[in-house]
C-alpha cells in the first residue's frame, strides 16, 4: 500500500482529484484487504494465483468489492479507478437485460446446447475441457472450446493487415514486456465500419447468440519474437475487478483467434506460439491460422464471480522461430454480460 501511494498515485499523470480521494476511511481497512480479500472477486488475486481466506464468510463477492471502493480505495490499491467507480457505479440502463440468464447456470447450459447440437458443425468445434460429473477432479472445469475453421486463410490475413491499413481509427499499444503490440478499433471508428471487421464480428455474435452490441470491439495483438532464449510466461484473466460496478458488466465469454501459423516443433520448442491454460491439467492449444478458442471467465452458477481455472498464458515466441516475419498475430473479443456499445458511449468502459 506505501509503495502504491508513493509511486504510482504520486505520479503527475494521476489527477489531483483522485488523489484527493484516495485514502481509508476505516481502520479496518487494511486488514480487510490483506487479510480478508475483500478488495478481490471473493478474494481470488490473479496477479498472484492466490484465494485469500477462502473459508471466510465475509467473502461476499462484487457487494464487498463495491464496499472497498467506497470505504477503502488506499488498501485496495485501486485509487486510479476512483473516477471510473463514482462515475460508472449505477449507471446501467434499466431495461437493459443481460445476454445470458444470470441465475440459471446459462454458460453450462449454453456449451451443452451447442456440444449436442449442430450450429457450430461448419467450424469443427472440439470440446477439449468440460465438466465431467463421473471425474471427480474435473466435475467443475470449465468448458473450453476449439473451433477448428472459424476464418478463412485470406480472412485471416485481412483482419491481421487493418491496423497497418489505410483505415482510420486504431489506436495502438506497446506492451514491450510481453513482446506485444496491441491495436484496438473503439467503437463508432472508421475502422469498426470496414466489411471484413462486421462481417467477423456478425460472425461473432451468431456463434455465442448475442447481439453485436454486447460484443467489445475486436483487439488485435501482435507477438513479436523474444530475443531471449526463454522468455518468462504472464499468467492473464479476461475478468476485470471495474467490470463489477461498470455498466456492461463482466466478460462472461472470451474469443482468441490465430491469425497466423507458428513454424516450429511444439513437442521441441516449449509451445512457442501457443495458448496455454495451466489450470486445466497444462492445456495446450497449438496455433493454427483461421483456428478460434471460445472459453468462459465466470462461474457458470454466478456471472459475476470469476473462474481461476480459465487463467491462461500465451507461449511467447522463442529466437529463431515465427510465423510472418518473425511474428504471430491473433485477435481477441469479448462477450459482455450487459451491453457495452451503451457503456462505451457513456464513458464507462
Amino acid at each position: 500500500m506505501e509503495q502504491y501511494a508513493k509511486h504510482v498515485i504520486a505520479d503527475p499523470s494521476i489527477p489531483n482529484k483522485t488523489r484527493e480521494r484516495c485514502f481509508n476511511q476505516h481502520r479496518m481497512c487494511a486488514t480487510w484487504a490483506a487479510v480478508q480479500g475483500m478488495c478481490l472477486p471473493f478474494g481470488y488475486d490473479v496477479k498472484i494465483d492466490q484465494r485469500r481466506s477462502s473459508d471466510d464468510a465475509s467473502l461476499a463477492g462484487k457487494e464487498s468489492v463495491l464496499f472497498m471502493m467506497n470505504m477503502c480505495p488506499l488498501a485496495c490499491e485501486m485509487c486510479h479507478e476512483i473516477t471510473s467507480f463514482h462515475r460508472c457505479a449505477g449507471k446501467r440502463l434499466p431495461w437493459e437485460k443481460p445476454s445470458f440468464d444470470v441465475v440459471n447456470w446459462s454458460i453450462n447450459s449454453f456449451f451443452e446446447r451447442k456440444r449436442y447440437g449442430s450450429e457450430w458443425k461448419a467450424h469443427q468445434p472440439t470440446f477439449v475441457s468440460y465438466p465431467n460429473a463421473e471425474v471427480e477432479s474435473s466435475k467443475d472445469d470449465p468448458f473450453v472450446v476449439v473451433l477448428q475453421n472459424f476464418l478463412s486463410s485470406d480472412e485471416a490475413d485481412t483482419l491481421k493487415s487493418l491496423p497497418s491499413s489505410a483505415t482510420a481509427g486504431w489506436n495502438l499499444q506497446d506492451d514491450a514486456q510481453s513482446h506485444r503490440v496491441v491495436a484496438s478499433c473503439p467503437n463508432n471508428n472508421a475502422c469498426s465500419q470496414d466489411e471484413t471487421y462486421t462481417k467477423i464480428m456478425d460472425r461473432i455474435s451468431s456463434l455465442v447468440d448475442v447481439k453485436v452490441s454486447h460484443l467489445e470491439p475486436i483487439e488485435m495483438i501482435q507477438f513479436e519474437n523474444s530475443i531471449e532464449p526463454k522468455t518468462i510466461k504472464r499468467l492473464e484473466h479476461n475478468f476485470k475487478v471495474s467490470s463489477l460496478w461498470k455498466p456492461a458488466g463482466p466478460r462472461v465469454l472470451s474469443l482468441f483467434i490465430f491469425l497466423s501459423d507458428v513454424n516450429n516443433n511444439d513437442e521441441g520448442q516449449g509451445g512457442s506460439g501457443g495458448l496455454g491454460f495451466p489450470y486445466l491439467d497444462w492445456l495446450y492449444i497449438k496455433p493454427k491460422k483461421g483456428m478460434a478458442v471460445l472459453w468462459s471467465n465466470v462461474k457458470s452458477e454466478d456471472l459475476w464471480q470469476l473462474d481461476p481455472m480459465t487463467t491462461f498464458e500465451h507461449f511467447p515466441l522463442q529466437q529463431d522461430e515465427g510465423g510472418d516475419g518473425k511474428v504471430h498475430f491473433g485477435a481477441f473479443s469479448h462477450v459482455s454480460l450487459y451491453n457495452y456499445t451503451d457503456a462505451y458511449l457513456r464513458g464507462c468502459v
